[in-house]
């Protein structure tokens, strides 16, 4: 991801040029020379972080960092440990969970995804258990 830092416009300390060669990212490009103080390098580097993580949010459309729903993580949780485990409440706790995920789920980056496989790994599994016991 490419982040643009304006200029400072603040002539060099060192060489005095600011006109005609403006400072990038605090260095000249005449002298090499960092004219910002920590305060403001540090100010522009967070400045530049922020705008960066915006536009990362806005080209996504989710908010990133945004926590996950608890029922889709423990629905997908439920759902792979019904895979090792085989028995029939721990899929029917699966699909339960997950159907209650999917449901609070709604927009995206929230943990929807989690919630779908949980269900699916539950459907799967509940069936193959009902299968084994001679149900189907």
């Amino acid at each position: 991801m490419e982040v643009e830092i304006p200029s400072t416009g603040k002539p060099c300390t060192k060489c005095g040029e600011g006109d005609g060669n403006p400072l990038h990212n605090g260095i000249c490009n005449v002298c090499y020379v960092n004219s910002l103080s920590k305060e403001e390098m540090e100010k522009t580097v967070k400045d530049a972080y922020n705008n960066a993580m915006k536009k990362a949010r806005d080209k996504q459309g989710v908010e990133i960092g945004k926590k996950k729903d608890l029922f889709a993580v423990w629905g997908l949780i439920f759902g792979v440990a019904s895979a090792f485990l085989g028995m029939g409440l721990i899929t029917i706790i699966a699909i339960i969970l997950s159907a209650i995920g999917i449901n609070k789920t709604k927009e995206t980056g929230s943990g929807r995804w989690m919630a779908v496989t949980g269900l699916v790994l539950g459907i799967l599994y509940f069936l193959i258990y009902l299968a084994d016991y001679g149900h189907i």
